[in-house]
């Protein structure tokens, strides 16, 4: 999902975005026709929600909490990489996950975030998250006055 199609990290592809990445991977089938059955919502635009709801519900909550204890995902990673390497290990990031009170599956969420699979995350592989847009806030219908 991240490496070829929501290359900007916006938790959005394009049909513009979508085309590239066909072209790029040399689809033989309808692109537009694949396109359209992805797009359930006729929103104009894919979602990884679309693709994998499950991956798109652990990602987003862990978004939610993040930046509801600190801040944004930035900041998170920053409090997490105890010992400044730039990096986050498997171990080290499950067991900040716990301390801090995350109570989503942090070994899922851990695989979904490691998108090199190295088994350590960067600061790149974490904070595309702060760029993410949350499509389920951006459909609810406002708080009541």
């Amino acid at each position: 999902w991240r490496k070829l199609l929501d290359r900007d990290g916006s938790n959005r592809c394009s049909w513009k975005e979508f085309r590239e990445a066909c072209l790029l991977i040399k689809f033989q089938g309808d692109i537009a026709g694949a396109y359209r059955a992805i797009d359930d919502d006729l929103s104009g635009y894919i979602t990884l929600h679309e693709l994998d709801a499950q991956a798109s519900n652990a990602l987003t909550s862990f978004k939610r909490w993040a930046d509801r204890e600190f801040g944004n995902v930035k900041s998170l990673f920053e409090v997490f990489d105890h010992d400044k390497t730039g990096n986050l290990s498997y171990r080290e990031f499950t067991r900040c996950c716990r301390n801090y009170g995350y109570s989503g599956d942090p070994k899922e969420l851990f695989r979904a975030l490691d998108s090199d699979q190295s088994r350590n995350l960067t600061l790149e592989e974490i904070t595309f998250l702060d760029k993410w847009i949350d499509m389920e806030a951006c459909t609810s219908p406002p708080p009541p006055p």
